[in-house]
């Protein structure tokens, strides 16, 4: 795979991330109003999706 081929494929990644990102932001405002009592249940799964992004890049 050359650079190109990477780059495209990093680009590709980011953008699910993105995708990610939003997508869990909104069900987590629209789920759990209250912010501080959602966190420790989401901490969790967010140390899980950070280790999986570092696994995928590398």
């Amino acid at each position: 795979m050359g650079g190109g081929g990477l780059l495209e494929y990093l680009v590709v990644l980011i953008k699910l991330w993105a995708i990610f990102v939003i997508f869990y932001l909104e069900t987590l405002f629209i789920c759990a109003p209250v912010l501080p009592k959602a966190l420790p249940e989401t901490k969790n799964e967010n140390n899980e999706f950070i280790v999986f992004i570092l696994h995928s890049l590398g």
